[in-house]
């Protein structure tokens, strides 16, 4: 570690760590030369641990996504919902204070990022997790 020796393996050691160096897990190996591998051990992910839930875009108990806004009669919100890069819902000119969206909507379970909109500004960006 830091250009350190940290432990040296053997073949049978080495063979342990073999999907490290070919999948890049958390936790990875990646071979330097015949005799030396790197070990990149898993960072902690700050973004996670500083998240904030959103009080307008949040799940219910029932795993339930549930848009709750304020006067949706006098302004136009727009929400919009990616599963990674790619956009999966758009909602636009939400006419109701609040709107569930099943679970059954969503690919998969797991994080999904959004932008709301109110009055074509960004009110806020997140995220939320189905599960």
């Amino acid at each position: 570690m830091n250009n350190k020796l940290f432990k040296e393996l053997n073949k049978k050691d080495y063979q342990k760590f073999r999907d490290s160096i070919f999948n890049f897990t958390k936790d990875s190996l990646s071979r330097i030369n015949k005799n030396t591998v790197a070990y990149f051990p898993a960072q902690t992910d700050t973004i996670t641990q500083s998240w904030t839930p959103s009080q307008y875009v949040y799940t219910n108990n029932f795993g339930n996504l549930v848009i709750s806004l304020n006067n949706t009669q006098h302004k136009r919100y727009s929400l919009f919902i990616y599963s990674g890069l790619k956009l999966l819902i758009n909602l636009t000119n939400i006419q109701e204070d609040q709107i569930i969206l099943e679970k059954s909507n969503f690919y998969h379970s797991g994080w999904y990022q959004f932008e709301l909109y109110c009055d074509g500004i960004m009110l806020e960006k997140n995220k939320f997790l189905l599960q």
